[in-house]
């Protein structure tokens, strides 16, 4: 009581499920979500949950899932648009 107000604005985005084999590796929303990312600014992102689906890349193990997921969608581990 008696601080000054917290003016920060927050987003929280769960359970995007990003990346996996065949079907999974279409994300019918990823220009949505791109758009969404670029116009955050001045704001906090919470990514809470499981953003991506890693356990969905059957063909690739360990720390190449990661690598994998990066190769297939670059847009959105890249700079911004």
């Amino acid at each position: 009581m008696g601080e000054a107000s917290d003016d920060r604005v927050y987003y929280v985005i769960s359970d995007l499920y990003i990346g996996g084999d065949e079907q999974l590796e279409k994300v019918s929303f990823l220009d949505e979500l791109l758009d969404f990312l670029c116009r955050l600014e001045a704001t906090e992102l919470v990514i809470d949950g499981d953003a991506f689906g890693l356990w969905e890349f059957t063909q690739v193990e360990g720390l190449r899932k990661f690598a994998a997921l990066v190769d297939t969608y670059p847009e959105l581990f890249g700079p911004g648009r």
